[in-house]
């Protein structure tokens, strides 16, 4: 059930993160400010940051694949940019169990990092002419401050969602126990 939750969840993540896109494009010629929402990525870290070093590139390859093809209609970016960042998500694995100021810091910045990589690709290769300040300004600000409550959110969401699934096994653990402990009774 777990897992079935994670896929549907960023599945949905994917759909609202395309819905606000279309809603509210981003604007590409700098004169505006625009909110780049990540929630898909930012629910992707969320989900993995606890799973082992292959399971955290195997989720982050196997989404990086579906955001391509369902997405962008493009391969082979997203399909190495996600594992980089799920793998560079568990680094502050020991951290992030303590504190979830902590979760929501790391979690931001993978994201900013989700933002800046493909910028700097862009700049070195020369296909992007607006400078580094003008790029944070018109696309990073509002986008780090939305972030900054929508991953706020969903660490609380994902927060729900453990205890439910806690005390759900709690449950089948006692029901189980008494079931046992019935049929002990039932033999005497």
């Amino acid at each position: 059930m777990k897992a079935r939750f994670y896929c549907v969840f960023l599945f949905l993540m994917a759909l609202v993160d395309g819905t606000i896109v279309f809603l509210f494009p981003v604007d590409y010629q700098y004169i505006s400010i625009s909110f780049v929402p990540h929630l898909c990525i930012a629910a992707l870290f969320l989900s993995v940051w606890k799973r082992g070093y292959m399971d955290r590139m195997l989720m982050g390859f196997l989404f990086g694949i579906l955001y391509d093809a369902f997405f962008l209609n493009c391969f082979s970016f997203h399909i190495f940019l996600y594992p980089l960042l799920t793998f560079l998500c568990g680094i502050f694995q020991e951290k992030m169990d303590e504190d979830n100021r902590i979760l929501l810091i790391v979690t931001l910045i993978l994201v900013f990092l989700y933002d800046l990589l493909p910028f700097g690709y862009h700049k070195f290769t020369k296909t992007l002419s607006v400078s580094l300040i003008r790029w944070f300004i018109h696309f990073e600000l509002a986008t780090i401050l939305i972030h900054i409550v929508l991953i706020a959110a969903l660490i609380y969401i994902f927060n729900v969602y453990e205890r439910y699934e806690t005390i759900r096994r709690i449950r089948q653990q006692r029901q189980e126990k008494k079931k046992y402990h019935n049929l002990r009774l039932s033999r005497k």
